[in-house]
C-alpha cells in the first residue's frame, strides 16, 4: 500500500447498472465490489498506485426509500470529529480505519448525524469534588433515606448541576 494512505479511508460513490435485478446487491458483494473496482480504475490507473477495496454496499436509506451519497458519510465523519489527512488532497480522505467508516456508512441509513462513540476512551470518569460539595452530597444521601425533598443553599459558583449529577451517579438513580 501507498504510505500516505495508512490509517485513511476513502468514502466515495460509484453508480452501479440497474438493469439487472439479479445479481447480488448484498454488501460487499462480488458485483458491487466490481462496480466500485471499475469506478476506482477510472481515477486511479494511470497512477500505477495499486489499491485495496475493503467495503462496498448500497447507499440506500430503507427507512424513506431513498438514495443518499458520499458526501452524507462525510458529514457524519466530521461531526464525529474524525479529520481529513494533511497529506491527502481531496474530500473523500479521513484518518479513520474500516470499521468506524462502516459505523458511520449506518448512522446514515439510520439517520444519526454523528457516531456516538468514536475515539471513547475507557477513562475514569469518575468526579472529583470540592470539600464542601461533597458534604452536599452525603447530608442529600442521608435525607433522602427519610424524605423525597432536600434543598441546597448554595451560592453561585458553587457547581449545583455537577454536584447533582454526582448524586444521581453515585446513588444510582434513573
Amino acid at each position: 500500500m501507498f504510505p500516505a494512505y495508512k490509517d485513511a479511508q476513502k468514502i466515495g460513490e460509484a453508480t452501479a447498472p440497474d438493469d439487472d435485478f439479479e445479481v447480488d446487491w448484498s454488501p460487499n458483494s462480488e458485483f458491487l465490489r466490481t462496480v466500485g473496482a471499475k469506478r476506482i480504475n477510472q481515477y486511479m490507473k494511470t497512477s500505477g498506485i495499486k489499491f485495496v477495496l475493503e467495503w462496498v454496499e448500497l447507499a440506500w436509506k430503507k427507512s424513506t426509500k431513498t438514495w443518499f451519497h458520499d458526501h452524507d458519510v462525510h458529514e457524519v465523519l466530521k461531526r464525529s470529529g474524525i479529520k481529513r489527512p494533511e497529506f491527502l488532497d481531496g474530500s473523500e480522505w479521513f484518518e479513520t480505519d474500516l470499521e468506524t467508516a462502516k459505523s458511520a456508512i449506518k448512522a446514515v441509513k439510520e439517520g444519526q448525524s454523528a457516531l456516538d462513540s468514536v475515539g471513547s476512551t475507557n477513562a475514569d470518569d469518575h468526579i472529583t469534588l470540592r470539600p464542601e460539595q461533597s458534604l452536599a452530597v452525603e447530608k442529600t444521601r442521608k435525607n433522602f433515606k427519610k424524605n423525597k425533598k432536600m434543598l441546597w443553599n448554595a451560592k453561585m459558583r458553587f457547581g449545583k448541576t455537577l454536584t447533582s449529577l454526582e448524586l444521581i451517579k453515585e446513588q444510582k438513580y434513573t
